[in-house]
């Protein structure tokens, strides 16, 4: 099975998965969900990958065109604050350092949403070598033979961080500005970028999640060590993730 890559271009329609995300909201605008998690193995991309994935989490594909390069699922609860994961593969981008990816992909979701985004409420954390041993791959690092053997690699970069986005058009109907009457939400986006150097690829998965601001504007910082650090339904995934057929990256 061959995937055609798309250039980072396409990280603009992930950003719009996110948009619908926050928009979807339940009927009497109250209920937010706590569950037990449970998880079954789900093929990706043709099955040429797998991961284990919430059993009661819809694929988005099934209800909305998804573009051959993505991946899309969304809690099937209704609430005001549904969690979406996108698993996306897209073009490596040479000039980004592997540590510093995570942060790349990051800021250019903030840029492509294109909404008040300043240096205050654009927060983000990297996770260095020590933090990151919850998001490695073993999956893929001990059990792919390509991988043990050295024929292929994979190097990891995640972390978390939160972004503002606007609810709504940016525009009416006369093509006048609604930035001043757009709802603000506080989203919470936890990364994993699995980079591919041999297949010239970058495999970005994000889990994102409307929250309550954890920087309102009566305060004056944030300690983003203070916040939550393990996602572990993203721990999960990614210790989970395990790509069957390499030829998908061609």
């Amino acid at each position: 099975m061959l995937l055609v890559m798309v250039s980072f271009v396409a990280v603009r329609q992930k950003c719009s998965a996110i948009l619908d995300l926050v928009s979807d909201t339940s009927s009497d605008g109250r209920r937010i969900h706590t569950v037990a998690m449970n998880y079954s193995e789900r093929p990706l991309f043709g099955g040429a990958i797998t991961s284990d994935l919430p059993v009661d989490w819809k694929d988005l594909s099934n209800v909305r065109p998804v573009p051959d390069h993505q991946e899309c699922f969304q809690d099937n609860f209704v609430t005001t604050r549904p969690e979406m994961l996108v698993i996306e593969i897209l073009e490596r981008q040479e000039q980004v350092d592997d540590a510093d990816a995570s942060y790349f992909f990051f800021n250019e979701l903030a840029e492509q949403n294109d909404v008040f985004q300043t240096k205050n409420n654009i927060r983000f954390h990297k996770f260095d070598d020590d933090e990151k041993d919850a998001y490695l791959a073993t999956a893929l690092r001990s059990n792919d033979a390509s991988v043990v053997s050295r024929e292929n690699s994979i190097q990891i970069s995640s972390g978390f961080g939160y972004q503002h986005v606007a609810m709504g058009r940016d525009h009416d109907d006369s093509g006048n500005s609604r930035r001043e009457q757009q709802e603000l939400k506080c989203i919470r986006i936890d990364i994993c970028i699995l980079r591919l150097p041999k297949q010239e690829t970058d495999l970005v998965i994000t889990l994102s999640k409307p929250v309550d601001d954890p920087n309102p504007k009566e305060k004056t910082s944030f300690d983003m060590m203070s916040s939550t650090k393990t996602n572990p339904m993203l721990h999960h995934i990614i210790s989970t993730f395990q790509i069957r057929d390499w030829k998908l990256f061609g």
